[in-house]
């Protein structure tokens, strides 16, 4: 078909959370006779770039010759425990005065395997760095945070437990 537009997809996309992305490619099959636009859109919790180190939600490029387009993708680091995921990458072709490049030209999905790095956990910092409390009254306060994002509502108990005293052993008369 002319005007023909193939993504990479006969391999797999992996992108890990605050991690290293990885790259996909589009390839047309003829020169474009005209301005043709692209623009690939990413999902929530993916971004893409064309350069490398810009990333944001979609991008927008012109082929201008047969040449093969890079495409970086990566995970956005959300701090939330949402486990593995697969991330969607959708291209179009937006714009075009080539007839051979229609805005109806089919553009095969990418799909982003994600790694999720954020593990459910629960921080208690203790002021001062200890706890030290007495008989006279004296207050502890300890700082208590989730280590990420809860997926749903959550609870913290925090329950004291009633002290135990312990007698040194006594001296041999």
């Amino acid at each position: 078909m002319a005007g023909a537009i193939d993504t990479n997809r006969d391999r797999s996309t992996e992108g890990t959370e605050a991690g290293n992305g990885d790259t996909y490619t589009l390839n047309t099959d003829t020169w474009p006779a005209g301005m043709v636009e692209i623009t690939g859109q990413a999902e929530d919790l993916s971004e893409v770039s064309l350069d490398g180190p810009t990333f944001a939600s979609s991008l927008h490029f012109a082929p201008i010759d047969v040449a093969t387009q890079t495409i970086t993708v990566r995970a956005v680091d959300n701090l939330v425990v949402d486990g593995p995921r697969i991330g969607l990458i959708t291209n179009t072709v937006t714009a075009s005065n080539d007839p051979q490049f229609p805005k109806s030209l089919p553009i095969a999905d990418v799909m982003v395997n994600v790694a999720d790095n954020d593990v459910a956990g629960v921080t208690i910092t203790e002021s001062d760095g200890g706890t030290a409390i007495d008989e006279a009254g004296t207050l502890h306060r300890s700082t208590v945070a989730l280590d990420t994002l809860p997926a749903a509502r959550s609870h913290i108990h925090v329950t004291a437990l009633a002290q135990q005293y312990s007698t040194p052993p006594r001296a041999p008369l």
